[in-house]
């Protein structure tokens, strides 16, 4: 997989903005400007319904009281939630966290498994709520990380070359608008590399995917599908 350290990307960067001078952005200023282009290419990517392709499965989550669980510290995007139960894998609904309030009080049963996401401001935590409560351990939760950071000039970002020219681009385009000179030809270049990476990502989507496992969709009176061996 090609990698372009973040000295690498701020070398790009100036080389197209065509200024190699630190007075019109600092090291420390580029790094900046880098990382935010890198997350603007990250939501642009999720965008294109490629959601898949930075998944991951969380860890086994810490349970925090009743019904919630402490998400991973890297979360962004929850992807889906499955319960395992009773040799089923249950598919969870989102719910409305309007609703959760009876829920105390008439609590679902786990054909109904449903769940809502929360952030504490507070605590800088991200929560998952589920109905009913279920054991930690046989929560499967799929989620989209948060998009990587160049800390260190050895950090490197890893993708394909339009990546990699996206992110030059876009922090090129910053330092022109820093020091009020014309970014319209690199902004042009800009929408041609977001048409090319767009493409690219729509190229990967899986929204009709072959079926590898066989998950039981739980949605008011669908009917579950037969027993499965947990892997």
């Amino acid at each position: 997989m090609a990698s372009r350290t973040q000295v690498q990307l701020r070398d790009d960067a100036r080389y197209r903005a065509d200024s190699h001078s630190d007075n019109a952005a600092s090291d420390a200023e580029l790094n900046d400007y880098l990382n935010e282009s890198i997350s603007d290419l990250y939501d642009l990517m999720l965008s294109a319904d490629s959601h898949h392709v930075f998944s991951k499965n969380a860890p086994v989550l810490t349970s925090i009281g009743d019904n919630s669980y402490s998400l991973p510290s890297d979360f962004y995007k929850l992807r889906g939630v499955d319960l395992y139960s009773g040799g089923l894998y249950r598919h969870g609904r989102p719910i409305d966290p309007r609703e959760t309030a009876t829920m105390a009080a008439d609590p679902p049963q786990e054909s109904r498994f449903v769940y809502d996401v929360r952030f504490d401001p507070a605590l800088g935590n991200w929560y998952l709520f589920t109905y009913p409560a279920v054991p930690v351990a046989n929560l499967a939760v799929v989620y989209v990380p948060e998009p990587p950071t160049l800390s260190a000039d050895s950090d490197a970002f890893y993708g394909p070359s339009r990546w990699h020219e996206y992110v030059a681009t876009d922090t090129a385009i910053k330092i022109l608008v820093k020091i009020d000179e014309d970014s319209g030809p690199l902004r042009a270049r800009l929408d041609r590399v977001r048409e090319r990476v767009l493409a690219h990502m729509k190229s990967l989507d899986n929204s009709t995917p072959s079926t590898i496992r066989r998950v039981a969709h739980v949605f008011d009176d669908d009917h579950l599908f037969g027993e499965l061996p947990r892997p």
